[in-house]
């Protein structure tokens, strides 16, 4: 799968079909409510990662192998919280953005106010390990003093993933 969908996974599109075809095609811009309903309705959440020890012990007939499991404390594990899906160990000083983190920040970006920002796609990939937003802005961002020709608007979307 060159798209990198799985059953888990949730993509939307507004307008236009994405190039898989495999996105939820809608005919407008929706709310933050709509849109993480829809794609991001879960949370990544941490769960303690566990290694398991062999233990040889002296049974009736002879050593048995037995196993026992101690926490490493070094390490979590990140998961879905909507079906407990593993999305990766990491550091345990690993910091998580959460996805709700993500529309904040995209709010902040268009002012704070969420009734003006347009969000173009949204999704996941990979059973959720990889989350994304595209925005259309109300304003072009400009880069003051751009490639030779001063002031360029040079981006009039932004993602985030």
């Amino acid at each position: 799968m060159a798209h990198e969908i799985t059953e888990t996974d949730r993509v939307v599109s507004v307008r236009e079909p994405a190039w898989h075809g495999l996105a939820e095609v809608w005919d407008h811009y929706p709310t933050r409510e709509e849109l993480q309903t829809f794609a991001h309705a879960w949370e990544p959440v941490t769960e303690p990662v566990y290694q398991k020890v062999p233990l040889i012990s002296e049974g009736v007939d002879g050593p048995v192998l037995e196993h026992a499991f101690r926490e490493v404390s070094d390490f979590v594990l990140n998961a879905r919280s909507d079906n407990g899906d593993p999305l990766g160990v990491v550091s345990s000083t690993y910091e998580l953005v959460r996805n709700a983190e993500m529309y904040d920040i995209a709010e902040a970006l268009e002012g704070g106010d969420p009734t003006t920002v347009r969000y173009e796609t949204a999704g996941s990939l990979k059973g959720g390990r990889k989350v994304w937003l595209l925005l259309r802005l109300a304003e072009p961002l400009v880069i003051h003093g751009g490639p030779a020709r001063g002031d360029d608007p040079v981006l009039r979307e932004v993602a985030f993933i």
